[in-house]
């Protein structure tokens, strides 16, 4: 539900999975820790903060929030 609402900038650099990216941003936030502590895993911390304060600049993150609550709104198709 969330993919087609992240934008991702197309580099020549390989790069993290998109829902890596999404995964250690949500780990990060609801663990309380510093973008150092963020475990090995999702990869270098500043692989997954770069486009976070990018998302955050361009208030990525409310248009996703909002889109996502007006879809949940909608009546079930049955």
């Amino acid at each position: 539900m969330l993919a087609p609402l992240i934008p991702w900038a197309a580099t020549r650099r390989p790069c993290l999975g998109g829902r890596q990216v999404i995964s250690a941003m949500v780990y990060k936030v609801r663990a309380g820790i510093s973008w150092h502590d963020l475990p090995e895993r999702y990869g270098p911390w500043r692989t997954v903060y770069t486009p976070f304060r990018r998302y955050a600049l361009d208030s990525v993150f409310t248009q996703a929030l909002q889109q996502i609550q007006v879809q949940t709104d909608e009546p079930l198709q049955v």
